[in-house]
């Protein structure tokens, strides 16, 4: 069924409630109408229970309207789950606020709308008065009948004449017009979907954190589906995961489409998988808009102690693969005709692609540096072994804080965050943001300064927390050592102004419009070479929005107004108050390590603009090199090789800030066609190594850098 909203006035309210349905968007909405009993009190739970039974399966929900005509008083207790009763003090408190309409009463106006004058020879029937009674009873109780005009008909003259020459009245018409109505209608209507949207979301992303591993494995892996279009090679993807994580006795997948059931797939040949025992088994179903997809079924898991780690690493894998197997099966479909299909791919490119180079930068460290770690210390080196551990633990933090933000964004993109807003307290959400980033403010000896005349806020905790962490975290990557930080949150226009304000390298104009753009928005170094996804600035505008704040800059880069820095501000109206074992691989497919002087005396240039993978590539090419040089950026990279036009080797980092490693490449072509340049590529979107030979590179490595891949490389152009 699909979901429908029932709404029951009685007859009198009728036609101005119908009139707002009729000019607005509403669809799933429909008017149904109950005779009026403003004097007799009729309606108890069984009349009611009879009205609404003939249509009760065609809505999902039912909205019935009530007021005096309530039996039993303000009661709104009904026993059917789908109907709520909304009962109203006034019956036209959905035309007027309801305190002019006890201003009016308190003067002792009688009030009448259009749909009321209508049906007003009925009313005087109910009320059952001889007219010369009639005129004495009101005049005693009442000084005027007020007619509230709601626009509906011009044609109420001669009946609102008729009403006060039967009650002995004079007679006002009070323009109100259908624009409170129409407010009253929408946020009931808006309350309903949105609440019928929430109970939707049933899906989220499990959050990530640096002590599980295996978060980098699913993510270097399920980036393979980025560009496959067939749901065989997805489901072998998965499979090769699914038995590196586990180790399992076996797995079989069973793929399920529009009712239609698949046969099962093994991964270990077509064998009786082992006895289902719950404490070594897990089934993953393939979930994509609540429709079930698939299930994999891992048997004999090799290390049941950790099957709740496991639980946690499989959502992930259900939400993911869910997304890549839906795709593959539209595209099988429709194929290129599709273009819903070509912008869920993009957005899914746009997410790999920040996952390939912002996220696999700190674990590229971390892997290389561990390497490095193991060998030395199995050599009883012990030299440098200090500063890898702490290269290791600040890049194992820069992962935590990018996962955050990766995560939230697609939870956020997904529509799996919900949005819980409660009164939280200013101060606190304040405290705790300076507190998470202590750390980071010391490190930079800046002095950060609070300041609060606001004692709570009605908004959704986690979001606003999200925010608050990403704008003074932003202040403080762009803040020199010694600088300073104001965080300040105060009322204005009954609105939370919050603003963060540092005295940091400011934000030309040119991209001051292009911050909150997932098409434009692009990561800039800090002032201390720090890093990030360039979410962050994204995240605090949907968080923002979703709150109906507002959220804009003002940068003085210059200091042309006395203060250089930035103040990001954002407002919010609302009420305010003052471990897992990997199998390892299979020897007989590996290559023999190469054997390479250790005399070659290449002159090598590294540009990489992620200081930890520089270091990990100047002690890989130390044995081989009588001279190594080095930069962050493209435009020096070109004038480096233009000056020494006898380096070798050119280890070329293809993301980098301004001239990247593509362009940097075809104008050092320009001058220089021997110098061997191989790129160091993350292949998050397809044809990444197709345009880098194109650019001119000899050759590509991914990142990770691993040891034996970049001496084949310097073998195979220096050696053979």
């Amino acid at each position: 069924m699909s979901e429908k909203l029932g709404l029951f006035f009685c007859n009198n309210l009728v036609p101005e409630v119908a009139e707002v349905l009729k000019t607005g968007n509403y669809p799933d909405v429909k008017l149904m109408s109950f005779r009026d009993s403003c004097i007799a009190s009729t309606l108890d739970n069984d009349s009611i229970a009879n009205m609404i039974n003939p249509s009760a399966t065609e809505f999902s929900k039912i909205l019935f309207f009530v007021s005096a005509c309530r039996k039993g008083g303000k009661s709104n207790v009904f026993p059917t789950k789908n109907v709520d009763l909304i009962h109203l003090e006034q019956c036209f408190e959905i035309f007027l606020n309801k305190e002019i309409i006890y201003h009016f009463i308190r003067q002792g106006y009688y009030l009448v709308s259009n749909g009321w004058l209508n049906r007003y020879k009925h009313h005087i029937a109910e009320w059952d008065f001889e007219e010369k009674s009639a005129r004495t009873f009101f005049r005693e109780s009442l000084k005027k009948i007020l007619f509230l005009d709601t626009g509906l008909g011009r044609d109420y003259q001669s009946k609102l004449e008729a009403l006060s020459e039967y009650m002995g009245l004079p007679y006002e018409v009070f323009p109100v017009g259908l624009s409170h109505c129409r407010n009253y209608i929408e946020s009931k209507i808006s309350q309903w979907r949105f609440e019928n949207e929430r109970t939707k979301m049933n899906l989220k992303l499990a959050g990530i954190t640096k002590e599980n591993a295996n978060y980098f494995f699913v993510f270097q892996q399920l980036q393979k589906l980025v560009d496959y279009t067939d749901e065989a090679k997805i489901v072998k993807e998965v499979f090769n995961l699914l038995n590196i994580l586990f180790a399992p006795q076996q797995i079989t997948f069973q793929a399920y489409d529009n009712g239609r059931i698949f046969e099962k797939k093994w991964l270990n040949g077509n064998a009786v998988p082992p006895k289902k025992d719950s404490s070594d088994y897990m089934a993953i179903q393939i979930v994509h808009q609540n429709e079930v997809l698939g299930e994999f079924e891992v048997y004999g898991i090799k290390f049941p102690e950790y099957i709740d780690q496991y639980q946690k690493t499989g959502n992930i894998i259900s939400i993911i693969c869910g997304v890549a197997m839906s795709n593959a099966r539209k595209y099988k479909i429709i194929q290129d005709q599709n273009e819903e299909l070509t912008k869920l791919n993009a957005e899914k490119d746009k997410f790999f692609s920040i996952i390939a180079h912002d996220l696999k930068s700190p674990f590229n460290s971390i892997l290389g540096f561990s390497d490095l770690l193991v060998e030395q210390i199995s050599e009883k080196n012990y030299d440098g072994l200090d500063e890898y551990a702490e290269i290791i633990q600040q890049s194992s933090s820069k992962a935590m804080d990018l996962l955050r933000n990766l995560m939230e964004w697609a939870q956020s993109q997904t529509g799996k965050m919900e949005f819980n807003p409660e009164f939280c307290k200013v101060k606190d959400l304040i405290k705790d943001t300076e507190l998470l980033l202590s750390g980071a403010i010391k490190q930079k000896s800046i002095k950060f300064s609070t300041k609060s005349s606001v004692a709570t806020v009605f908004a959704d905790k986690k979001m606003i927390s999200t925010v608050l962490r990403n704008l003074v975290s932003n202040a403080i990557k762009f803040t020199n050592t010694g600088g300073e930080i104001t965080l300040s949150a105060h009322e204005k226009q009954n609105e939370l102004m919050v603003s963060v304000q540092d005295t940091g390298v400011g934000i030309p104009q040119d991209r001051v419009k292009k911050l909150f753009s997932l098409s434009e928005s692009r990561s800039t170094t800090g002032t201390n070479k720090e890093k990030g996804t360039g979410l962050g600035l994204i995240l605090c505008k949907e968080f923002v929005e979703k709150h109906g704040g507002r959220i804009w800059v003002e940068s003085d880069p210059d200091g042309k107004s006395g203060k250089k820095g930035s103040t990001f501000f954002f407002t919010l109206p609302c009420n305010i108050n003052t471990q897992s074992k990997i199998p390892k691989p299979d020897k007989s497919k590996s290559e023999a390590r190469p054997k390479i002087p250790e005399t070659l005396g290449l002159k090598v240039l590294i540009a990489e603009d992620d200081e930890t993978s520089e270091k990990l590539l100047s002690i890989e090419m130390k044995k081989f090199s009588r001279e190594i040089l080095k930069t962050i950026s493209g435009k020096e990279a070109i004038e480096i090789c233009r000056k020494n036009p006898d380096i070798d080797l050119v280890l070329m980092d293809i993301q980098m800030p301004g001239i990247n490693g593509y362009e940097a490449t075809r104008q050092i072509r320009e001058f220089n066609k021997e110098v061997v340049i191989i790129a160091q590529t993350s292949f998050a979107l397809s044809g990444d190594r197709g345009k880098a030979l194109e650019a001119g590179c000899n050759d590509y490595i991914s990142k990770p850098v691993k040891k034996r891949e970049l001496q084949n490389l310097i073998k195979k152009y220096f050696v053979e």
